[in-house]
């Protein structure tokens, strides 16, 4: 696993991803995309709140080259691509 911030972009449908631009590489998502959630609020509250924080999903490159990419938006909803898993 690789962890990083870099932009990426990221196409989508429905607001699921659907493809994606990693240097210079175009991916596009050959799985069903796992919405990964995060807990928002204080420890002390009896139901937090799950808010979507990204997206994990496969993706495969025309050569037949495949990765799972963590994917969140960031400042001004641009795209941030955080681990690469090979």
């Amino acid at each position: 696993m690789q962890t990083m911030t870099e932009t990426v972009c990221v196409w989508t449908d429905d607001q699921q991803p659907v493809r994606l631009v990693w240097r210079g590489q175009r991916f596009t998502v050959t799985d069903t995309p796992t919405p990964v959630r995060g807990y928002l609020g204080a420890p002390e509250l009896t139901h937090p709140l799950e808010p979507l924080w990204g997206w994990r999903f496969q993706g495969t490159n025309d050569r037949g080259d495949s990765f799972v990419f963590d994917v969140r938006t960031g400042a001004g909803h641009a795209w941030q691509l955080v681990a690469v898993y090979d």
